[in-house]
């Protein structure tokens, strides 16, 4: 009776395991999508900034130029001032148990 306790209580304990491995898992997928939709937002942007800046370095308009790179720098600075872009550097350390 006392091995069939035991045995039920692990497998209780097991479950708890593999429900909290999921929760957290799904959490971790959020935020990594979260993150993507960020990305490619600023992906979209920056390309913008990049195409206008090549259109005034056409028409050869230094002070637009000018402001258009600081505006640029700006831009680059805010999105990445946060440490939240560099919270998934560790993808190459991932395996699949």
């Amino acid at each position: 009776m006392f091995n069939f306790e035991l045995s039920r209580h692990d497998k209780l304990n097991e479950q708890k395991i593999k429900q909290t491995e999921i929760e957290g898992l799904l959490k971790y997928t959020e935020k990594l999508e979260k993150e993507e939709r960020k990305l490619r937002k600023f992906k979209h942007d920056y390309q913008n900034m990049l195409l206008s800046l090549k259109e005034l370095a056409d028409f050869e308009d230094r002070n637009e130029f000018k402001q258009g790179v600081m505006k640029l720098e700006e831009y680059f600075n805010v999105r990445f001032a946060s440490n939240e872009i560099w919270e998934f550097n560790d993808f190459d350390n991932l395996k699949n148990p």
